[in-house]
């Protein structure tokens, strides 16, 4: 099963938010749907991505990334 619909969470962090955008950019362009979380969007931006809680994102989506776990 192809993944397609792709969850995008960050440390709020400037850093991590701007990699998640990247990211969320590149997959969109690839054809993938993605979904951000609704406290990175806040920060981030992002409207032009669906978003949803945490807590609430394995149900929507296939796989999550997260960004800025390893010191970012």
């Amino acid at each position: 099963m192809p993944i397609t619909r792709l969850g995008l969470i960050a440390r709020p962090h400037p850093s991590a938010l701007e990699a998640l955008l990247e990211a969320a950019k590149w997959l969109s362009a690839r054809g993938a749907s993605v979904v951000i979380g609704h406290d990175e969007a806040a920060v981030a931006g992002g409207g032009q991505w669906a978003a949803a809680p945490r807590t609430e994102l394995g149900a929507l989506v296939d796989a999550v990334i997260a960004f800025g776990g390893d010191g970012t």
